[in-house]
């Protein structure tokens, strides 16, 4: 039973079929909705929306652990986004920028054929909606009779009282997109990226980043390949691309912009640097400790304003700041060049806007979940999982397989195959990739070793004793949604594994319940498997051969029937 099953019913029989019925009725070619408390309704939004054409569905919500809840009872719809967002904001100034719960949608120059009001704040959220949703949009409020809620009316026109629900449209004269538009110029995405990490990473982000720059009018290029300057340095390698442009987003390798997400720089003050103030969200005490003590800036630089620079948004007037890094003493810590930018923006006098963190998600799976539908930017930076198994590896130094040396494991050598797999979930497949640190080994049997080049494998040496009843491999009990799906184990050429003399199963409940009996090592590598139901505690096994094997990961995908 999904979350959602578990709260089925708790506002009336009737409240799925009213709210579909009335979007049906006054907004019958709606594909944009928006909604203040994510539930039951997201479900319906949902199922209208994937009828849509170029849909959208934004629920916001303040409650964390509630949300997600809802957010795991649902698909990965590619148009789906979460928001968790606090109720007041923050408030430590008056210039403070950064959106609270209802004015979110305001900030981020959004616009809605439905805004559906279920939440907190509601008559905030009457405020926002007046002005963002479409000429022939409607506004919806549920429980509408209370009487705290009768003020909302001022701002709009009555088209309809229902049992649950309100139907109103904004006044034509309160509708407007924007109080103070951003002037129009010249702009360019800019992506320093240098190495072979960088380059498979750009093999995933760069057509990602080349659509979003095409749909807001900008260019787009890769910059730092032959560049002479040091890893602490080469963000600045953006600096004579941006240059030649009015405005610059600078970004990491690593990031991944889904498709329809907002033009950022019409978000971002001219006179402001756009970043994500990463420090108001973790614990960046020792980072912004040690970025003072080095710049000697005297405690200027608080923790709040500690800002991440995997995403950032320039106006020509602060590329100062790159030529700084380029010209300047750089200490590499923390972070590379992070600090230094840190330090020297607030050295410079330049204001920061503080992006939102969904222009730079980094699913750390606390603070925030591993889910790409709470981005619009999803940026891995080493994240990605919330636990792993391993803190270092074995690396084949010699290239035969006979000597290895121990070496430190780090997450962005994983990071790759978390970016392939989001970057087919967001575009609607049902795509699962697992790597070899995702499963458990039997000692002796096999392990995941890094090979020469660096890139992570499960080896299964020669080992001429090997009990076939045993399993080499299993795991990583992982949640997988009702339906056929099919698996490949790929070696790193990308070529299916055959194993030949080996045999594989799928398992759930710790082996006691069998998904895919145990066979023998399918000729072609292909293995199918039906869940009758979204399951939980999914695991394959392995059950080796004496001959030695080795691959890269595991490619999971539901297809269709």
């Amino acid at each position: 039973m999904t979350f959602l099953d578990s709260i089925k019913g708790r506002y009336g029989a009737n409240f799925s079929g009213e709210l579909t019925a009335l979007i049906k009725r006054f907004a019958p070619t709606a594909s944009r909705f928006l909604e203040w408390g994510s539930g039951e309704s997201t479900k319906v939004l949902c199922a209208i929306a994937a009828t849509r054409r170029d849909p959208m569905v934004l629920s916001i919500d303040h409650e964390d652990s509630y949300q997600r809840g809802v957010s795991a009872s649902l698909p990965r719809y590619p148009f789906l986004h979460f928001r968790r967002l606090d109720l007041q904001g923050p408030s430590e100034s008056q210039d403070d920028q950064y959106p609270s719960y209802s004015s979110y949608p305001f900030l981020i120059g959004a616009e809605f054929d439905v805004a559906l009001i279920d939440g907190r704040r509601r008559g905030e959220c009457a405020l926002t909606a007046a002005q963002i949703v479409t000429e022939d949009g409607v506004v919806l409020v549920h429980d509408w009779r209370r009487s705290r809620y009768r003020n909302m009316r001022a701002l709009f026109d009555t088209l309809f009282e229902g049992e649950q629900f309100l139907v109103l449209r904004p006044w034509a004269a309160i509708r407007q997109r924007r109080s103070a538009p951003v002037k129009e110029g010249r702009k360019v995405i800019v992506i320093p990226a240098r190495g072979e990490r960088a380059k498979g990473e750009l093999k995933i982000t760069l057509p990602f980043a080349e659509a979003y720059a095409r749909r807001i009018g900008a260019d787009c290029a890769v910059v730092g390949d032959n560049s002479p300057l040091p890893p602490q340095r080469l963000k600045a390698a953006a600096l004579d691309v941006a240059k030649a442009y009015d405005r610059a987003l600078v970004i990491d390798a690593d990031v991944l912009i889904r498709p329809g997400s907002p033009d950022v720089f019409a978000i971002v003050p001219e006179d402001a640097l756009g970043a994500f103030p990463e420090g108001r969200f973790f614990s960046r005490d020792d980072y912004y400790s040690q970025t003072n003590e080095l710049y000697s800036l005297d405690g200027r630089l608080p923790s709040r304003d500690y800002f991440n620079s995997g995403v950032m948004v320039f106006a020509n007037r602060n590329l100062k700041l790159l030529e700084a890094l380029r010209d300047e003493v750089v200490w590499g810590l923390p972070q590379f060049e992070q600090g230094f930018l840190n330090a020297k923006r607030v050295a410079l006098g330049i204001p920061l806007f503080p992006l939102t963190a969904d222009f730079n998600f980094m699913p750390d799976g606390e603070m925030f979940p591993q889910d790409w539908r709470y981005s619009f930017f999803l940026h891995h930076a080493g994240v990605g999982k919330k636990d792993y198994r391993y803190s270092e590896l074995w690396q084949d130094v010699s290239g035969d397989r006979q000597t290895f040396a121990l070496r430190k494991f780090l997450a962005a050598d994983v990071r790759a195959g978390l970016m392939q797999q989001a970057a087919e979930q967001i575009t609607g497949r049902h795509v699962h990739i697992l790597d070899p640190t995702d499963f458990h080994y039997r000692t002796g049997f096999g392990r995941p070793i890094y090979d020469p080049a660096g890139a992570i494998i499960a080896y299964f040496s020669p080992h001429p004793t090997v009990d076939e009843a045993l399993s080499a491999m299993w795991g990583p009990h992982m949640t997988l949604d009702a339906g056929l799906w099919r698996g490949r184990y790929l070696k790193a050429s990308g070529e299916n594994l055959i194993y030949h003399g080996a045999k594989l199963d799928v398992v759930k409940s710790q082996g006691n319940e069998v998904v895919l009996s145990r066979r023998r090592w399918p000729r072609d590598g292909i293995f199918e498997f039906r869940l009758a139901e979204r399951s939980e505690n999914v695991e394959f096994r392995i059950f080796r051969d004496a001959e030695s094997a080795e691959f890269s990961c595991l490619r999971l995908e539901r297809v269709s029937e």
